[in-house]
């Protein structure tokens, strides 16, 4: 199979247009302006709004105790179904803190 990649003139219906074949796929020159165009304009659906004041402590607790809450209640169920000794309460509980953490710089950050 012959790829071929390069600009080509088509003639349809008495139309002349202009495309280019790339990586297999023949993608007219307008759709690839149409596609700069929204970069260039910077057209991108819009960010959430990050939260502010309370929110932002509301929204960082709720990450912190939601992490520890429910990894620390997945390392006890396995402590349970294993007969550990708390090692996966314990694993769960900093594995979740560390994840509710990370999670509150992502959102929080900006």
């Amino acid at each position: 199979m012959t790829v071929v990649t390069g600009t080509y003139v088509l003639v349809t219906k008495g139309k002349v247009s202009l495309a280019m074949v790339g990586r297999g796929a023949l993608v007219s020159l307008r759709q690839v302006a149409d596609i700069v165009r929204r970069v260039m304009a910077d057209d991108q659906p819009p960010k959430r709004p990050l939260p502010a004041g309370a929110d932002a402590g509301w929204a960082a607790i709720g990450y912190l105790l939601g992490g520890m809450l429910v990894w620390g209640g997945v390392g006890w169920l396995i402590d349970k179904w294993l007969g550990l000794p708390n090692v996966g309460l314990l694993i769960g509980l900093i594995g979740g803190t560390a994840a509710g953490v990370f999670l509150t710089v992502k959102r929080l950050d900006g």
